[in-house]
């Protein structure tokens, strides 16, 4: 397994930290936070794997950095992508103070995820 995130403030999240359509993730609990479908071969996701580790260290613990490896078949990840209706990678979700997870629909650069942070916090 791929995981793009270790020893960083990206927390990696896997199937038991969903609930239906909510994360149960502790980390996510009463914050605001966004996480990031990937799959490890995709040369997009790839390109962002310094740009969600940079957004995840600046708000470590104020709004979370979640990640998903849909190909992690040890924790069937994989059964995600009906969940959250994911076709494409990376595909990105908003996750509400209350577990709730969002489309989000902005644009994925790093100043726009900045923005669109702070405007959330």
């Amino acid at each position: 397994m791929d995981d793009f995130y270790k020893k960083s403030s990206v927390i990696t999240l896997i199937k038991t930290d969903f609930d239906n359509k909510k994360v149960v993730n502790k980390d996510f609990k009463n914050k605001n936070g966004l996480i990031v479908f990937y799959a490890p071969w995709c040369s997009h996701c790839q390109a962002m794997i310094d740009m969600w580790k940079n957004i995840a260290t600046t708000f470590k613990y104020r709004f979370i950095i979640g990640a998903v490896n849909v190909e992690d078949v040890d924790h069937d990840n994989g059964k995600l992508l009906k969940t959250f209706n994911i076709g494409k990678y990376p595909t990105i979700k908003y996750v509400t103070k209350t577990g709730n997870v969002v489309k989000y629909t902005g644009v994925r650069t790093e100043d726009d995820l900045l923005f669109f942070i702070w405007n959330k916090m």
